[in-house]
């Protein structure tokens, strides 16, 4: 029975941002995992819509962003994976 909206979007990405920054994502699949997290919920807000076109466009170039911090398990580094998601986490509205 809740009510999401656009400001709700912002609110799980913090929350995902809080755990990493927190070292909650030390490792490759915790971080795929977090950023498929992110994905869903910027999907679903935008199939919901609940985003500008504007606003899903920056939200997708975050997301893609993030995945690239993931590509590659050998090159895993938690703090590029950080730095993306507060990046992510800043284009939310």
């Amino acid at each position: 029975a809740y009510e999401f909206g656009a400001d709700t979007l912002g609110r799980v990405l913090a929350s995902l941002l809080r755990d990493a920054e927190r070292g909650e994502f030390r490792d490759f699949a915790a971080g795929e995992q977090a950023a498929l997290a992110a994905q869903s919920v910027v999907v679903a807000f935008e199939t919901a819509k609940q985003l500008s076109d504007t606003d899903a466009a920056s939200l997708r170039a975050g997301v893609d962003r993030l995945y690239k911090t993931v590509e590659k398990e050998d090159s895993y580094r938690m703090s590029d994976f950080v730095a993306a998601l507060r990046s992510l986490r800043a284009q939310a509205p």
